[in-house]
């Protein structure tokens, strides 16, 4: 993340970051696999707005807040500190069999922190980007080469790649204007973004592709503080039941497995299943169908979960549901 943002350019080596000439405070909230708890986070905001950070990237995200994360958001915001956030990634996959949802996470779900969706190479939406009301901004997402460990170079995907080059481009506004806020800087980067998603804001891109060169060129407004950010009491937001993910991968790795039309459509699902999870999700009868065959799996093999050793095998009717589905699909 800190080499897109800021890896030094004009050398002739690896990278060029975004704003190469800013200055890096690199702090660690996660361990070696890549969990950490939301009151780290919340400490570490506080501590980069008190070593003078005046840009914060958090190429990180959780689907629930706490009171703790939203007070060191406000303390970095009302301190003229440009927070900007990944919005989260979902695999497509798990999205359409209800294992995960494209839902904006913490902190890029407050208005005061800028929440950056991925785009991938044709300027539209990355197939694993969340997406919904509080998207800001939009960035390349996908195959993004950049400085990783033991001074080697790596391309990854993911709104985390995406967060770094806005973040990026905000040192840059702020080089240009050190005085504006960090609203000034949200409105510059918004207004200047080339709009390649629906006619202005869509909840896929923001208010558009992130564009350095115009953000430079914008001309600074007046703009009102964000409102204050606040956990809200009710959220949509659930996460999936442990015995359901046990049903599919038992489906997975126990009944298709067994045939050689099972395999046959298992490759099928992991070769193409970003593709097949956009088929599902925008067809509302195939969608409809999709659940109620996994509801119809869960009932069938449910009394299985979650640690039972009996093998699993389809009914006629459950193959013959199956097959049709995946026939239309």
């Amino acid at each position: 993340m800190a080499g897109i943002a800021a890896a030094n350019t004009n050398n002739g080596y690896g990278i060029a970051g975004i704003c190469p000439n800013c200055h890096i405070l690199p702090l660690k909230t996660q361990d070696a696999g890549g969990q950490g708890t939301l009151a780290d986070v919340a400490t570490a905001i506080i501590y980069a707005t008190d070593q003078g950070a005046q840009i914060i990237n958090l190429s990180l995200g959780a689907g629930q807040c706490t009171p703790q994360l939203a007070a060191a958001v406000n303390y970095a915001y009302e301190r003229n500190v440009v927070l900007v956030a990944a919005a989260g990634n979902a695999c497509p996959v798990k999205v359409t069999l209800g294992l995960e949802t494209f839902a904006v996470n913490y902190p890029a779900k407050f208005e005061r922190v800028i929440a950056v969706a991925a785009t991938d190479q044709n300027d539209a939406r990355a197939t694993f980007s969340s997406y919904g009301a509080e998207i800001d901004l939009s960035a390349p997402g996908v195959s993004i080469l950049s400085t990783y460990l033991r001074g080697s170079y790596k391309p990854l995907d993911g709104t985390s790649m995406a967060s770094p080059m806005v973040a990026g481009t905000a040192g840059l506004v702020l080089s240009h204007h050190p005085s504006l806020t960090p609203a000034q800087v949200q409105d510059i980067l918004q207004r200047s973004a080339d709009d390649v998603g629906d006619n202005g804001w869509d909840s896929y891109t923001g208010w558009g592709r992130i564009n350095a060169a115009t953000a430079l060129v914008a001309t600074p407004a007046s703009v009102a503080p964000a409102p204050i950010a606040i956990c809200h009491t009710t959220s949509t937001h659930t996460e999936p039941d442990d015995d359901l993910i046990t049903l599919y991968s038992r489906l997975r790795d126990e009944v298709l497995v067994s045939s050689t039309v099972g395999e046959q459509y298992t490759g099928l699902f992991y070769t193409y299943g970003p593709e097949l999870a956009s088929i599902i999700l925008t067809d509302s009868t195939l969608r409809n169908r999709t659940g109620q065959f996994l509801q119809n799996a869960s009932d069938e093999f449910g009394s299985l979960l979650p640690d039972s050793t009996e093998n699993l095998t389809l009914s006629q009717a459950l193959y013959d549901e199956a097959n049709s589905l995946v026939q239309d699909i």
